[in-house]
């Protein structure tokens, strides 16, 4: 049998950094505090973006702090305090204690119609 050599580039890219083992263990964090899978998956993501841009799998609590601030214009409030939470557990695996403060989004209901308004919708329908 012939063999045939592969041209294979073994080296590690500049501006790379190999998160998979780091989010691995973090999967098995979180599987160990029994949260839901959707979560665990969201998580996941959330840890592999900041990780991808701290371009290192130990990352400070300062690039924590510089990452919040990006988030902060760029997503919901919601979704802000889910990255928050996130990285948060990912810290506390490493043995690590960051705080930060959830921000409170705005969950009231927009006031649009006034008494009258509905009367009108209800009645205009006979």
């Amino acid at each position: 049998m012939k063999r045939i050599a592969m041209a294979q580039d073994w080296s590690k890219k500049t501006g790379q950094v190999a998160v998979q083992p780091a989010l691995r263990r973090y999967r098995r964090y979180l599987e160990d505090r029994m949260l839901a899978a959707s979560t665990i998956e969201s998580y996941s993501n959330r840890v592999k973006l900041f990780l991808e841009w701290a371009e290192t799998d130990a990352p400070s609590t300062s690039q924590f702090d510089s990452y919040r601030e990006i988030l902060r214009k760029k997503i919901t409030l919601s979704s802000y305090n889910n990255c928050c939470w996130a990285i948060k557990h990912y810290f506390t695996m490493n043995g690590q204690n960051v705080t930060f403060e959830c921000v409170k989004p705005m969950n009231a209901i927009p006031y649009w119609f006034d008494e009258m308004d509905i009367l009108k919708i209800f009645w205009s329908r006979t």
